[in-house]
């Protein structure tokens, strides 16, 4: 069943029952909006036919994830029509130049943002040219850069067999009731959500992340599956009691980064580890891995064996490298299709057998379990040592008093360069001299930061990961 048909059917077999739950804060007050099927139904239907009439692209633009955002999206989706979903926030001029960028590529584009739909007036889009029901999603991968992504599979995803899902493998069952913490201009927040609906699914939806509405959400013990990165997990626990309050029944299945062991070891600890589970993917749909936490908590780091999905380590010549050995990691999945980014099909690096990668590093062991090394963007060279930003971030989330934090490096006359943290406290009384002290028996020389500045929060790309880019250009201003 494919979404259109989904909604009509849940629509005409229970349409008192709901769809959509949409959790804002306003002021002090938390307000909750119902959506049922029928009111889905009568919101998208109308839409989706005006979205269809003609040859264009339409671009979703999600500002707040409100209820009108919501229904652009979906009625936008429940047709044939390519779509583009981009992010109505801070990214807005970044993305603003993809929506030019699809203009100039395919001609006629109509852009719905909150109530306002506008119709390009430039010539006609001619035949299709990636097949119809393509998404095409912003990411910027290891660069921040973002670029589009064309997408083959998100809105089929009730037409494949329930074996061949990914997310039946996490505990999940349809007719649930599920929170998608990412934005859903990301494929890790889009595809869940919208498999939710297929299956008829209840979704909860924040109208914008705040740990503390996610936590009154998971107290009221209606949640039954959570999809989450670590950034959002890492908040939650940052919270004056924590998950004190929260129930441990949901599942939760996070991705996107490099998991601190601290936050890790609590969600397990919380909800349990054979509850929890860790993905690879990427937006490009090379591949997927999965890892239950008990795999984890058996084999530290890893993230997963393939999910219908081949693994190779490879070396500089695309060799294939034998377990232990560390070299590009490669996947191959039946699913993707060879046109992954907007008018280009070679930025993937590819073997002649299928394998394509995104130039991540790793190994597998001889159980075919894969171990990421940290993204290169996240490395730095301290005095000829490379020194890793996750492993320094992670040592400094143990300290109380820190609740997030994000390091880069810094240029060095003498060391070619030094690393900075900056750092978002849970209180205003700790200081830069007091905090390195507390690092500097836990670090390296190396990796020991030379100085910390404090911020309010950290500049994050749309699945969550840290935008190291804009965090080197905010310490560069600090």
């Amino acid at each position: 069943m494919n979404l259109d048909t989904a909604i009509e059917t849940y629509a005409r077999e229970r349409g008192d029952d709901p769809a959509l739950v949409l959790y804002a804060q306003r002021g002090t007050q938390t307000v909750r909006d119902t959506v049922t099927w029928a009111e889905l139904q009568r919101e998208t239907s109308l839409l989706a036919g005006k979205f269809s009439e003609g040859k264009h692209c339409v671009v979703v633009v999600m500002t707040r994830h409100d209820r009108t955002d919501l229904a652009n999206l979906l009625a936008a989706l429940r047709t044939e029509q390519s779509v583009l979903v981009v992010s109505g926030g801070s990214a807005t001029a970044a993305h603003q130049a993809l929506v030019d960028e699809l203009r100039s590529t395919v001609g006629s584009v109509v852009v719905a943002q909150g109530k306002v739909v506008e119709t390009d007036p430039t010539v006609p889009l001619g035949p299709p040219l990636w097949g119809p029901s393509v998404t095409m999603l912003a990411s910027g991968g290891t660069t921040s850069r973002p670029k589009i992504v064309l997408d083959h599979s998100i809105r089929l995803a009730g037409t494949r067999p329930r074996e061949v899902r990914l997310y039946p493998r996490t505990g999940w069952r349809e007719g649930q009731r599920q929170v998608i913490c990412s934005p859903l201009y990301h494929a890790a927040g889009l595809t869940p959500f919208i498999e939710g609906i297929v299956d008829g699914n209840v979704n909860y939806v924040l109208e914008q992340f705040d740990p503390a509405l996610l936590i009154d959400m998971l107290a009221t013990g209606e949640i039954e599956w959570i999809q989450a990165t670590p950034f959002h997990l890492g908040a939650l626990l940052a919270r004056p009691n924590g998950l004190d309050s929260v129930r441990p029944g949901p599942v939760v299945v996070h991705g996107a980064e490099h998991c601190p062991s601290r936050v890790k070891a609590a969600v397990h600890a919380h909800f349990g580890a054979s509850r929890v589970y860790e993905i690879y993917a990427a937006s490009e749909g090379i591949g997927v891995t999965i890892a239950r936490g008990d795999e984890w908590e058996m084999r530290p780091g890893t993230v997963g064996r393939g999910f219908f999905t081949s693994v190779r380590i490879a070396d500089e010549n695309g060799f294939p490298m034998p377990a232990g050995i560390v070299g590009t990691v490669y996947l191959r999945t039946g699913g993707r299709r060879a046109a992954t980014y907007l008018q280009t099909t070679g930025r993937l690096r590819a073997t002649p057998d299928g394998y394509v990668t995104l130039g991540d590093i790793g190994h597998v062991d001889e159980d075919g379990y894969l171990y990421l090394a940290p993204r290169q963007i996240g490395t730095m060279t301290v005095g000829g040592v490379t020194v890793v930003a996750t492993e320094v971030e992670s040592a400094l989330l143990e300290h109380p008093d820190v609740i997030d934090v994000g390091v880069f490096g810094q240029y060095s006359a003498v060391f070619g360069e030094r690393v900075v943290a900056a750092v978002v406290a849970r209180t205003e009384h700790l200081s830069d001299r007091a905090l390195r002290q507390w690092a500097r028996p836990r670090l390296s020389a190396a990796q020991l930061p030379v100085g910390c500045f404090f911020v309010p929060s950290l500049p994050r790309q749309p699945g969550g990961g840290i935008d190291r880019i804009a965090l080197a250009a905010l310490g560069d201003s600090s």
